[in-house]
């Protein structure tokens, strides 16, 4: 008896091809990241090379804002703290991180009028419809005002009242200059907490390095009894102030202040109190992350 055997049936070859849309996948995954990163790559070299080529320009008489064929601006300017800088080529700007904007009519008017720069009409060749123009600087006399030399260093106006404890400010950067912004957060600071602080008992625009320092070693001997005059209480403070970039945003800068300050009484010289104090604001640029350095500033 013959008997045949069943038709073998050809296997799917369906694993086979799910492999191979896997290794597809995964191989265009790689390709496309890799393509990503030099695209970014690129980006960057793009990047650091318009920045070394970027040069800040300083108008003068012969600068040209526009082109003489088509009119289109040649400069590109940027905006910090209400001055117009004016750059070689387009980008960003070095410290702010804005992106630089081309001139247009209405910027360069506007910086004619601050710098005392005028731009004449464009005179029109009909001959060869060429277009030029000049940029001349006013001739402005210089007008020197004498200051009349103060009597005394002393706000002699001030009298120091016996009924109520009377403080005074100094407070200086690390010039041993007048810290006008953080003076005022420490009379904000002081008010809060009920003392009276008493205007400036010496002249700010008469303040020498010797007087600083002198207020600032307690040497009352110095002022022959005028502190004691015009003040109970001497607060002094000293602060430093050092930059570096934020670490969460690359367009902000980190201010850290380091400030110390102290009170002596005006009479004896005796420290009452004596503290230090760390405090970091942030911002777009130095001036404003310093105000809020100083703005988070609490006694």
């Amino acid at each position: 008896m013959i008997t045949q055997n069943p038709p073998k049936r050809n296997k799917r070859p369906w694993p086979l091809l799910f492999g191979l849309l896997a290794i597809s996948i995964a191989l265009f995954s790689y390709l496309n990241q890799n393509t990503d990163l030099e695209r970014q790559e690129l980006k960057i070299k793009i990047l650091e090379k318009k920045l070394e080529q970027l040069v800040e320009i300083k108008p003068d008489t012969s600068t040209q804002f526009y082109s003489q064929e088509n009119g289109k601006g040649l400069l590109w300017y940027a905006k910090v703290n209400d001055r117009l800088l004016f750059y070689n080529t387009e980008g960003k700007h070095p410290i702010t991180g804005e992106d630089l904007l081309l001139v247009s009519e209405d910027v360069i008017a506007s910086y004619n009028n601050k710098e005392e720069i005028v731009e004449e009409k464009p005179i029109v060749n009909k001959s060869s419809d060429n277009v030029k123009g000049k940029v001349i600087k006013k001739k402005k006399k210089k007008v020197v005002k004498k200051k009349k030399a103060r009597e005394s260093i002393w706000n002699t106006h001030l009298i120091n009242e016996r009924n109520r404890d009377e403080v005074s400010l100094f407070t200086f950067n690390e010039s041993d200059k007048i810290d006008t912004l953080l003076t005022n957060r420490f009379k904000e600071e002081f008010e809060k907490k009920g003392y009276f602080i008493t205007p400036e008992i010496i002249f700010s625009d008469v303040m020498t390095p010797e007087i600083s320092t002198n207020l600032q070693r307690k040497n009352i001997d110095h002022f022959k009894g005028n502190l004691v005059k015009y003040t109970d209480y001497i607060c002094i403070a000293k602060a430093t102030y050092s930059y570096s970039q934020n670490i969460y945003r690359d367009d902000f800068l980190d201010c850290k202040m380091n400030v110390e300050y102290y009170i002596y009484s005006s009479e004896t010289g005796e420290v009452l109190l004596s503290e230090k104090d760390k405090v970091i604001g942030s911002d777009q640029n130095k001036e404003k992350s310093r105000q809020r350095a100083i703005e988070k500033f609490v006694l």
